[in-house]
């Protein structure tokens, strides 16, 4: 699935406009227009402050395994050859291979494999 699909899945789950979860994020609805669009990548901070609010929003307490599902995604639209690499040594996380719509929580990056997946490329920065 698209990053910027998955972006707009999120909100829409939520039941929210893009105006306001601008609003709750910092950006404007512009922005998320531009990002569930695919116009635009996010930074890296959109990311935890997406997960954080959807974690929030959802009831969960742990909002890292949205944020790892993000970079995920991220990683994979920015340098697939990158991402192939690594899905070639490491599984993809389960949540990513089946699901095509994800929960936020549908993974947990405290175990086994599918947390070094996500350890082996998140040295890379993000903007």
């Amino acid at each position: 699935m698209p990053l910027s699909e998955r972006l707009k899945i999120l909100r829409q789950r939520m039941g929210i406009s893009q105006q306001k979860l601008g609003r709750q994020l910092g950006v404007t609805d512009a922005y998320v227009c531009q990002l569930e669009q695919g116009k635009r990548t996010p930074a890296r901070s959109y990311y935890r402050r997406l997960s954080r609010f959807v974690a929030a929003t959802d009831g969960l307490t742990d909002p890292e395994p949205l944020y790892e599902e993000l970079l995920i995604l991220d990683l994979r639209q920015r340098d697939p050859e990158l991402f192939a690499t690594v899905c070639a040594h490491y599984p993809e996380p389960k949540s990513l291979q089946s699901d095509p719509l994800p929960r936020a929580h549908a993974h947990s990056s405290k175990t086994g494999r599918q947390g070094s997946f996500f350890r082996i490329f998140s040295w890379r920065g993000g903007r």
